[in-house]
């Protein structure tokens, strides 16, 4: 999302929030701060996952392990890493 989009969001968050219409303004701002953040977005993330899932026809334990891999970057950046770490010692059982 380029950076005018991002302005533009959080000025309709402003006046949202000023006008006391806030039932939108929360789910604007969430957009915003995570376009600014640099993380991919839902969508993204669930087209990703769509893809890998598409893919897995012949090899589903590829599939999981990509599924792994971008979920648990997404965790990373949010300050999970310790969490993470965990989770990737674990025994897999398709790893």
């Amino acid at each position: 999302m380029p950076p005018t989009a991002i302005i533009a969001l959080l000025q309709e968050a402003r006046i949202k929030i000023n006008g006391y219409a806030t039932s939108g303004a929360l789910e604007l701002i969430e957009k915003a701060i995570i376009a600014l953040s640099g993380y991919p977005s839902v969508e993204e993330v669930t087209h990703t996952m769509l893809h890998y899932a598409g893919e897995s026809s012949n090899d589903t334990e590829e599939a999981h392990v990509l599924a792994d891999r971008l979920l648990c970057d997404i965790a990373k950046r949010c300050g999970y890493g310790r969490a993470v770490q965990v989770f990737e010692d674990m025994y897999k059982w398709y790893a």
